[in-house]
């Protein structure tokens, strides 16, 4: 069994011998940094050469095969670039940022329309009680909610898009000195962001961000070429 029928999946299936298997490890590994912890996903490992009906069943030819398991629906193969970056993005389309909490939409809004420091304070004082009451997980993603508050609310509504672009930039000019771990912070604190961004304005930063870092790394190949 693949899935636990609950949860999507993102799998991998691989064989023990195959180079691009072990080729694409680092990547994995990071992948599982900065998504391992999706409440809604989950990532998986097949042996396929231990579990040829399993490889057989989802037609798996060639390794590896990476492919998203919806929940209901069909299959679907990735055939996209084998980075952790695009996987990732891939894996957000499908099943949404890691670090956002639909439980705490709500507080979000009644906080960004309060207009007055107590109400905000009063709606901090909900969330902190609701993120208490939390798994684990949701408590690690939570608490960047109620940093994130404390600061809207002593530094204005400006602080949201200053801190996204600033972690934004560590995030994709610094990637190769932070650590995995790091990596993934700083993902799950530009999610959370993102989360208080009604009308759609730090989306469109990382838009062009992304834009921005793939001219460059074409314009780079181009010059290899020559």
């Amino acid at each position: 069994k693949v899935v636990d029928g609950r949860r999507p999946a993102f799998v991998e299936f691989y064989a023990p011998w195959c180079g691009h298997c072990k080729e694409f490890k680092g990547e994995y590994e990071e992948l599982a940094e900065a998504m391992g912890a999706h409440p809604e996903l989950l990532l998986v490992k097949v042996d396929a050469e231990a579990n040829k009906e399993i490889a057989e069943r989802f037609g798996v030819e060639g390794f590896p095969t990476l492919m998203f398991l919806p929940v209901d629906g069909e299959a679907e193969l990735y055939d996209g670039e084998r980075t952790a970056e695009d996987i990732r993005e891939f894996l957000t389309d499908r099943a949404g940022d890691v670090g956002q909490l639909s439980a705490l939409s709500d507080h979000v809004k009644r906080f960004l329309n309060a207009g007055e420091s107590w109400m905000m304070a009063e709606i901090i004082k909900e969330v902190e009680t609701a993120v208490a009451e939390m798994t684990p997980t949701e408590a690690s993603f939570g608490k960047w909610y109620v940093k994130t508050m404390n600061n809207v609310k002593t530094k204005g509504v400006a602080y949201l898009e200053a801190e996204f672009k600033r972690l934004l930039k560590m995030v994709y000019d610094q990637k190769d000195s932070l650590k995995l771990d790091k990596l993934a912070e700083f993902r799950i604190r530009l999610a959370v962001l993102k989360a208080f961004d009604s009308e759609g304005v730090l989306k469109g930063i990382e838009e062009a961000k992304k834009e921005e870092v793939r001219a460059a790394e074409e314009e780079e190949y181009e010059k290899d070429e020559l």
